[in-house]
Formats: structure tokens, C-alpha cells, sequence
């Protein structure tokens, strides 16, 4: 039985995480269980937070619920002969406190912290002051010194620099977890990793392509880490831009403006294509956007600020790590990357749901009747 992980990389990440973690409550996705991960430099961003919350809230009820307990679900029993899929799949937070990881911690606040700029000989300052924006830089436009306390800031060259040196030296226990749960693959367990994250922004389009390569390398012939290679499958949901928001409040602030999205995604693209041609990263990668962006009417960079509204987008990407999960093993690779579209422009369905046929057929009865009953207990038992 395979051992499945999902980790959602910067806010975005973590919205699709919070999609997933409805799908699997309704009991759509793998069994038994999905280890949950969280990866974002904003410690306090409100989508992290929030998905935690409900990760931490589902284990809970499940525990709750579980056998022994005086209002115990049955899961083992056919659904059928009266068994239940709520909470029929277990989730369980990376760590054992916490879900999320946080690549530089409080006492690295900047990229010249985390790079040790003050032991740097004149030489690695003269190359770091030319690949990073430094003293001669705006406020809007630095680099070197720009607070990392909310994220990257839509930065990704900066972020992939940073979770490098938090990787493979300041923070090590998130690489260390995770090849604590491929070396089960030695023992000729299955183990797949499902990433998701926006091509555009900061955390995501620094972390995505960053921790894949890292996990594709540790599935290579020469590793030593006692990893069986071919026992190892990468997945990935990759978004597109699908939401704008306003203008920040103060024009000279360090952030990502929304007429950056398009040309970041643009420039993202074609790294992508250059990546899937030269290394076999992922097994099997989705593709997903929306053609007219959702407006959001505000602008938060981050902190508990940052708590966007769930959008349609974020199921459907959800929808891509259940499929990547539930397919069998020689149905994964796929020699392009897999693209969701709609039937209609003007309207979503049910039957626009992407889903292979035996998990379009769980997706349609589990989340439909869950999604009935949380309509009549919020109507009716909680008016």
C-alpha cells in the first residue's frame, strides 16, 4: 500500500491543500491515510493557518470517531452494507506537532542573513550584489534586505536562494522527513508525492521547482540515502494565474503588483518547458488556471491578512492530486503535462470535474452527499 504525500508550497499551495483536505473528509481520494505538508516563509499567513486549522480540526474528529469511541463511524463495513466514507481517510500533519515548515526562521529576516553575507570574501559579495539587488536598490526594488517575514514577496529567484541554504543547511528536518518516508520504498513500499503551488508569486514558484528537482535527485541510481528509485513517484498541480487583486495601499512597498502576474507566469512557462525537456522530474504534472481571473478587490502581501476567499481554481488542482493518488502505478507517467478545461466558458459542472472514471464515480456520490449533508445541517440542525 502506498504512502502518499501532499504538500502545498506558499499560499496557494495551501489553498489546495485545504480543497484536498475536503475531498479526502468526504472520503474521496486514497486509503488509508495522506501525510499532509505545508511549506511557506509567512509564518502567519492566513492561508497556511487556515488550512492547518482544518488539518488539526479533521484529525481530531476522526480520532473522535474512531474505533472504541461511543459514537464510532464504521469505515471497514461496504458502504453499501452501511458503512460510512466520512472521514473514512486518514490525515496526518508532516511533523508530529505541525504540518507546516518555515525555510529561514526569525533570526535570518533577510537573504543577506541566510547567506551569511558578513563572512562572504569580496569576490562572493561582488557575485551576490550582481544576482541580488542590493544597497543601491529602492525600497520597492531590494533584495538583499528585504523582509522575509511575509514570504518572497513574488521574488522567486530570492526564495529559491533561501530554501536552498534552509534545505540542505539551516532548517534540514523538512528533507530529513521527507527521505525519513522514501526509504520506506527499500522495503518495496510505494511512495507518492503530490506538490502543489502557483507558477506566479513568490513561495510557490521558488519552492515548487526547487523541492522537486531535490526530490528527483534523491530517486537517482547513485543516491545514499537506501531510496529504491523506481519505488518513488512525483506529482505535481501547477497554477497558472487565476485571481487578481487592487493595487497596494503604499506604491513604493516591496510587492508583486497584479500586472506583474502574467509576464512572472510567462517567463514561468517557458522555465518549465525548459526543465521537462533537460530532467524527468515529475511523473505526472498538472496544468491549471482560469481564463477570466477572479478579482479579489484587495491587496494583503501576507501575514493573517492574507486569508483569500476558496476558489473554483483550487478543486480542480485538488482534483489532480486525488487523481495522481488513486491511479494505478502504470498509468502515471505522462509524457506531457495534463491541462483541465470546461465544456462551456460560461458555466462549470459536475461532469467538468477532472477525474479518471472509477474516481469520477466516488468524486460524483461521496462529495454530492457530503456536500447534502453539510447543507442540511447548516439549514436545519444550525439554523
Amino acid at each position: 500500500m502506498a504512502i502518499n504525500i501532499l504538500i502545498g508550497i506558499g499560499g496557494t499551495g495551501a489553498k489546495i491543500v485545504e480543497s484536498a483536505l475536503y475531498l479526502l473528509s468526504a472520503g474521496v481520494g486514497p486509503k488509508p491515510k495522506v501525510i499532509i505538508g505545508l511549506v511557506d516563509q509567512d509564518n502567519s499567513n492566513g492561508n497556511v493557518v487556515r488550512t492547518e486549522q482544518l488539518l488539526k480540526l479533521l484529525v481530531r474528529l476522526r480520532a473522535h470517531f474512531a474505533a472504541g469511541k461511543a459514537n464510532r463511524i464504521d469505515w471497514t463495513t461496504n458502504e453499501v452494507a452501511g458503512g460510512s466514507s466520512l472521514f473514512s481517510i486518514e490525515v496526518e500533519p508532516l511533523f508530529a506537532e505541525t504540518a507546516h515548515w518555515r525555510p529561514s526562521p526569525d533570526n535570518m529576516p533577510t537573504l543577506r542573513h541566510v547567506m551569511q553575507h558578513q563572512d562572504m570574501s569580496d569576490d562572493e559579495k561582488a557575485l551576490f550584489n550582481l544576482m541580488f539587488r542590493g544597497d543601491g536598490a529602492s525600497s520597492a526594488n531590494a533584495e538583499q534586505t528585504m523582509d522575509l517575514g511575509e514570504g518572497y514577496r513574488g521574488r522567486a529567484h530570492v526564495g529559491a536562494a533561501a530554501l536552498v541554504s534552509a534545505i540542505n543547511h539551516d532548517q534540514p528536518e523538512f528533507l530529513e522527513r521527507l527521505v525519513e518516508l522514501m526509504q520506506a520504498s527499500a522495503g518495496g513500499e510505494e511512495v507518492r508525492i503530490f506538490m502543489a503551488g502557483s507558477l506566479f508569486g513568490g513561495t510557490g514558484a521558488a519552492g515548487f521547482p526547487t523541492i522537486a528537482r531535490l526530490l528527483h535527485k534523491l530517486r537517482g541510481p547513485d543516491n545514499k540515502q537506501r531510496i529504491q528509485g523506481d519505488k518513488i513517484h512525483i506529482g505535481g498541480s501547477l497554477m497558472l494565474p487565476y485571481f487578481r487583486f487592487g493595487p497596494p495601499s503604499d506604491e513604493n512597498a516591496n510587492v508583486i503588483t497584479s500586472a506583474q502576474l502574467l509576464p512572472q507566469a510567462r517567463v514561468a512557462v517557458e522555465f518549465y518547458q525548459s526543465l521537462l525537456q533537460q530532467e524527468k522530474v515529475f511523473d505526472r504534472l498538472y496544468v491549471s488556471g482560469w481564463e477570466k481571473m477572479f478579482d479579489l478587490g484587495y491587496h494583503e502581501p501576507g501575514r493573517a491578512e492574507q486569508r483569500n476567499p476558496a476558489l473554483l481554481p483550487e478543486l480542480v488542482a485538488a482534483l489532480a492530486a486525488m487523481d495522481f493518488f488513486t491511479l494505478d502505478a502504470k498509468d502515471l507517467p505522462a509524457n506531457a503535462p495534463l491541462v483541465a478545461a470546461r465544456r462551456d466558458t460560461a458555466t462549470f459542472g459536475w461532469a467538468d470535474l477532472p477525474a479518471h472514471p472509477q474516481l469520477k464515480r466516488s468524486l460524483y456520490d461521496r462529495l454530492g452527499r457530503t456536500l447534502r449533508f453539510a447543507v442540511w445541517w447548516r439549514y436545519r440542525v444550525e439554523p
